[in-house]
């Protein structure tokens, strides 16, 4: 078919749920592109699958659930609805006309055509499964004031979503915590009934129903961990998936400035995870219970409660001095955990730099300052916890002492019996027991919390594609760019990038942009790839705000080549249609042949399957600049926009990249960043911007004209 003239792969593409998806939002009155609803989803060979449908029908504002119906138990009111057909197919159920035995349908493969198909030639095909389809209310603005709207907290919101689990949890541990009365109690009634009486049927009757009691308690305990595994593990999973999303769609202008501090937030998730264990969830859920020990205490004991109860209160204040100690020790240790990992990534993805420059000594140094500097901390936080543990240990001890000396004077006076003390003092250790479990969790707490506050502030931050927004579903560009008085700096920079930059490019006009090193000719192409976001100003993409287009579908349109290349781990083949894994082999055949890759893959054993190696460092400079050509070129975009492509080549291989670029930016934008003159033979228009300014804009004879007229002009 490569024969056809305007054949697109990337349109003929057929996916039935996303088709299906794509249709039910037009039939919703807002109509959403393709890379709009799939963008970031964890979908294999480009195609949506059932897990993540409502993922994706969510991002259009559309509710959906799949249900196990009959056809004849769908009703107008539920329409539409998706039906899953065999052979992997989908129809869309319009209406039903009981009258006549038909349905009203619409085909993702047939497009917007509605289809009548009789009861009976529909059953045929389906397979027994709908999602139905509800659409979400969206206020104006007029309520933003007045209705105070809540959205779920990330943690919070991902915890709720196990409440069922959670409440079931806390049913069972209502009967735990009642069996474990089992034993004082039953100790109790030994010692003050049964001995004084030698009632062996008694001692018997009491023994079989303590081992019914604990058999159930085995079982009850088995099946309470079980769950809170499960529900901590979903609340893990469903966690670790919205933080990696997040990281993911930040905006790049928020993001931390080391890359090995913001990997240490997220590797912080480790803390958190600890908490939402089971062993932490069940100390949670039974420390409540420690009342109606206290009750029971009381009934057997009296005045023996303010025993515990005054343990408690000592172990809980030593805990809050504990507490407020690790504070400022856990905070120093996470910053210089944060800055060894920050080292560690500078030191491991540079190894040639660290050799080249001899900086091993400088490195050695500051990693072992800041391994003793962490030691040191971790050795404070340590001894404040083992001495909450000792602490707890030493009083929950005395408090058993103060209970049997107390218990003596009672039972002197007639007010207490033997088995009643004996039963209080089992009931004393499992009074005092969560409280202890509470103090030795007070290190782990102050960890959590440190990585909470850090994972907060990071879930906090602003994403691209804002969820409650819809963009411009427009799949193709045309390739016109306008910058109207923009400004731009860097975050945290102090100096701005870009000032006051104005220009129009029109669609299929080439344009080369010269300056100096640090004018901003590189900023420039971020912008245009909505890496960053104006400070002043507007961009405007074919007449259109930049705002209103989805950064996906922009960047989807775009063929982007960056200064530093960088190569993930795989095959060249993986390399180059990255992120558009549905692309046939014939395809990344054809633009590695393109952009020049097969001069030398085609000299290796294993062609375009020859691993790259981490960040491309099997292959030369030059070589990893062919394979960013072909991955730019991979959807056969009407824009390109290059940065420095040519800088690691030498002038026999720019040549030939040259020949290959004149044919391959016809009818295409070409935006090209250089200070190759070579390469401006590609423009038509030149650009010369300085020191972040325009200074100069319009064809290669007039600006050349006019910055030969200016001293120390180079061109």
């Amino acid at each position: 078919m490569s024969e056809w003239e305007g054949l697109d792969k990337e349109d003929v593409r057929f996916d039935p749920l996303l088709d299906g998806l794509i249709l039910l939002t037009y039939l919703m009155g807002a109509p959403y592109a393709r890379d709009a609803l799939t963008a970031g989803l964890p979908i294999e060979a480009g195609k949506l699958d059932a897990k993540n449908f409502a993922t994706a029908a969510e991002r259009a504002g559309l509710s959906t659930r799949l249900f196990k119906r009959d056809l004849d138990s769908l009703s107008d009111l539920t329409l539409p609805a998706l039906a899953l057909l065999n052979g992997k197919q989908v129809a869309i159920i319009l209406a039903i006309d009981k009258d006549k035995k038909c349905y009203s349908i619409m085909r993702p493969e047939t497009g917007k055509s509605e289809e009548i198909v009789s009861f009976e030639n529909l059953e045929k095909e389906y397979l027994g499964y709908v999602y139905l389809i509800k659409k979400h209310h969206r206020f104006d603005g007029r309520q933003e004031d007045t209705l105070n709207i809540k959205v779920n907290h990330w943690f919070w919101g991902a915890l709720a979503k196990s409440w069922k689990i959670y409440k079931d949890v806390l049913l069972v541990s209502v009967l735990v915590n009642l069996i474990v009365l089992a034993a004082p109690l039953y100790t109790r009634n030994v010692y003050d009934r049964v001995i004084p009486n030698n009632a062996m049927d008694t001692l018997w009757t009491f023994t079989i129903g303590v081992f019914i009691a604990y058999t159930f308690d085995l079982f009850l305990r088995i099946i309470r961990a079980y769950f809170l595994d499960l529900a901590g593990k979903k609340s893990d999973v469903m966690l670790s998936a919205l933080i990696f999303e997040k990281v993911q769609a930040s905006e790049l202008g928020v993001r931390p400035k080391s890359v090995g501090t913001f990997s240490k937030q997220l590797t912080d998730f480790d803390s958190i995870r600890d908490m939402i264990t089971s062993s932490t969830m069940t100390l949670l859920i039974d420390l409540p219970f420690t009342l109606l020990f206290l009750f029971v205490i009381y009934l057997i004991g009296s005045t023996l409660v303010f025993v515990p109860i005054v343990a408690m209160i000592f172990i809980l204040l030593f805990s809050i001095y504990a507490h407020n100690a690790m504070k400022y020790t856990v905070e120093q240790t996470y910053k210089a955990s944060a800055e060894k990992n920050g080292l560690l990534y500078e030191t491991l993805s540079s190894p040639e730099s660290v050799k080249a420059y001899n900086m091993q000594s400088r490195n050695q140094k500051k990693w072992e300052d800041v391994t003793g500097e962490i030691s040191g901390w971790s050795i404070k936080t340590k001894m404040l916890s083992t001495a909450v543990g000792s602490w707890s240990n030493y009083v929950q001890q005395i408090a058993t002492v103060a209970s049997v000396v107390l218990g003596v004077y009672l039972i002197s006076d007639a007010k207490l019996t033997m088995g009643g003390l004996i039963a209080v003092s089992m009931l004393l250790g499992r009074t005092i027991a969560p409280m202890r479990q509470v103090a030795s969790l007070v290190t782990r707490l102050h960890g959590a919390k440190e990585a909470f506050a850090s994972l907060d502030k990071l879930m906090a931050n602003p994403v691209e594609i804002d969820k409650e927004k819809t963009y411009l579903q427009k799949d193709k560009l045309d390739g016109g760019f306008e910058f109207k008085e923009v400004d731009f700096a860097y975050p945290e920079a102090g100096i701005l990038a870009l000032h006051n930059i104005s220009f129009t490019i029109k669609p299929g006009e080439k344009v080369g942009v010269l300056g100096r090193i640090g004018s901003g000719k590189s900023t420039l192409g971020k912008l245009l790839l909505r890496f960053y976001l104006p400070s002043k100003g507007a961009i405007y993409v074919d007449g259109k705000d930049i705002n209103q287009l989805s950064p996906h579908v922009l960047r989807k349109n775009i063929g982007y080549i960056p200064q530093h290349v960088h190569l993930f781990f795989g095959t060249i083949k993986d390399n180059i249609k990255i992120g558009v894994e549905y692309i046939d082999d014939a395809r990344v055949q054809m633009v590695a042949e393109m952009a020049g890759v097969t001069d030398f893959t085609d000299k290796h054993p294993k062609g375009l399957d020859m691993v790259v190696g981490e960040m491309g460092q099997n292959l030369s400079g030059g070589q990893r600049q062919l394979v960013a050509l072909a991955r730019a070129l991979i959807l056969f975009p009407k824009i390109l926009i290059m940065d420095e492509p040519s800088s690691s080549m030498d002038q026999a291989s720019e040549k030939i990249l040259l020949d290959r670029l004149k044919h391959i930016v016809k009818d295409r934008t070409l935006i090209i960043a250089t200070h190759r003159a070579s390469l401006l033979a590609l423009v038509d228009n030149l650009m010369v911007i300085e020191s972040g300014q325009l200074v100069a804009f319009g064809s290669k004879a007039d600006v050349k004209a006019q910055l030969n007229k200016q001293p120390g002009s180079t061109l």
